[in-house]
């Protein structure tokens, strides 16, 4: 009697799925151990404190993966295990692609993972898809370096702070309010809870941050950031529109200096609102020499 033939057509492979598995132990293990805020979860709501603003201090490498991709079950795990590694010269900012569908618009991925650089404040493609171990080290001691000769301090690790245990600081109910704000679309009520903190802290830099942020994130709901960013803009709901979506797509400066030439051009109640924009993106950015020739640039459009 003859074998029955085979359909192995959509078989399960086996092999990359142990790998997987075995990855994802290792992911475990290393978020166990790893210094709090080295390894970070990011959403579109938190993406630009989280990657864009923390950037001016520390090298952020973004993750872009997907549940469904077994190159980042492979992949992911490997980056934390480096990251770990570095003890807060490094972050890592991971980004499930399918649910943050602007940010992957923003970032123009075409494949799963997709590997990105964020230093203060510019955004630089890395690779696609896994990459092994021998040839990412060298490249994580490059950025290491390339951010010290940079002056960036790192994510500050206590030398005593236990690595096997790692309690995070609990976060200020105020701000949960806002983040869940968000998560809903409710824009009005993240600026609300912000708010509620500024009132009662007016210096409090993350809240400012995260007002900026809400605000970034109405006006640019429903825009497509490529074709703005390339558009001659012919008003000031234009101008505006395409500094936002410059900063979005990781190119700040480009942004700032649409922004400052229009404060040069204008006057009046065209101007403040110039200016206000800017300072939004600084208070976003936070304090870097791009930054600060921002702000130069700007006092001289002014005066």
């Amino acid at each position: 009697m003859s074998n029955p033939k085979l359909n192995l057509q959509g078989a399960v492979d086996l092999g990359a799925l142990a790998a997987a598995r075995k990855a994802q132990e290792v992911s475990q293990e290393v978020r166990a151990k790893a210094p709090a805020g080295i390894i970070m979860d990011v959403s579109e709501m938190t993406f630009d404190v989280d990657v864009m603003h923390r950037s001016q201090s520390v090298p952020v490498i973004v993750d872009f993966w997907s549940p469904r991709s077994q190159g980042s079950a492979v992949l992911s795990p490997l980056l934390e295990k480096l990251t770990a590694e570095r003890n807060g010269k490094v972050v890592l900012a991971r980004v499930d692609a399918d649910r943050n569908p602007r940010l992957a618009q923003a970032f123009q991925l075409q494949q799963i993972p997709s590997v990105f650089l964020v230093i203060t404040g510019q955004v630089q493609p890395l690779f696609s898809n896994p990459v092994p171990e021998e040839q990412l080290r060298p490249l994580f001691d490059e950025i290491v370096k390339a951010a010290e000769q940079a002056g960036l301090t790192g994510v500050q690790v206590a030398a005593d702070e236990p690595t096997d245990e790692v309690a995070e600081a609990p976060l200020d109910p105020r701000f949960q309010v806002a983040y869940d704000a968000i998560n809903e679309g409710d824009w009005d009520g993240a600026e609300a809870a912000f708010n509620v903190v500024l009132n009662s802290n007016p210096a409090d830099d993350d809240a400012k941050a995260g007002l900026a942020n809400v605000g970034l994130m109405r006006r640019t709901e429903n825009i497509d950031f490529d074709a703005m960013a390339v558009i001659e803009p012919s008003t000031p709901e234009e101008r505006l529109l395409k500094a936002d979506s410059l900063i979005l797509l990781g190119r700040a400066a480009e942004a700032y200096a649409v922004l400052i030439q229009s404060v040069a051009q204008s006057a009046a109640d065209e101007r403040d609102a110039y200016k206000a924009r800017l300072l939004d993106f600084f208070t976003l950015m936070g304090d870097s020499e791009e930054v600060r020739a921002a702000r130069r640039a700007l006092t001289n459009a002014l005066f």
